[in-house]
């Protein structure tokens, strides 16, 4: 499978658990570009320009070519882009899927995907709560909700429980392999 995914979901979805997951299983470049505190993870893997022309233009070509070409100087079998979670526009998703970029949104009940952010927060001993939380994930996790995602979504979640590795890959592939 050679493909270029962008990972969006809300904090605690499990976006760079899965990420790293491609990368050991599928041999996949996982490019994090949510950083935070760090700085713009966007700016520390230099692809500004290339975001964008996709962000602000809605012109995912640059993007798609300099991740494809990332991955195979690298011998990789495709790349996965993990993005922020306030980062989601339908418009952004339809273009991405029409050029060849796989948009994939690793979605959960609000409770889910705030505890397993919070127990992220505990295990880093970072500052972050959940007033943080929501501030910085109400929004984009109410329109990632919205009937025009459902088919960019997959739940991270099976009885408030996180899904398996095997699980999340395998279904990874099947949604970029459509």
């Amino acid at each position: 499978m050679e493909k270029t995914l962008l990972i969006f979901g809300p904090s605690g979805s499990g976006k760079s658990t899965v990420g790293k997951w491609l990368q050991e299983d599928l041999n996949f470049l996982h490019i994090e570009a949510d950083c935070f505190p760090d700085g713009d993870g966007i700016d520390i893997n230099n692809l500004r320009s290339e975001w964008d022309l996709f962000y602000n233009s809605k012109n995912p070509g640059p993007l798609f070519e300099i991740l494809k070409d990332r991955a195979k100087k690298q011998n990789k079998n495709g790349c996965v882009l993990t993005l922020p979670s306030t980062i989601v526009e339908p418009v952004l998703l339809s273009r991405a899927s029409k050029f060849g970029l796989v948009p994939i949104i690793l979605y959960g009940s609000g409770a889910e995907c705030l505890n397993s952010f919070l127990d992220r927060e505990k295990t880093l001993l970072t500052p972050l709560t959940k007033e943080h939380w929501i501030k910085n994930n109400r929004d984009s996790y109410a329109a990632m909700g919205r009937p025009e995602y459902a088919e960019y979504r997959i739940l991270a979640f099976k009885d408030g429980e996180r899904k398996s590795r095997d699980e999340m890959v395998n279904e990874i592939s099947k949604m970029a392999d459509n």
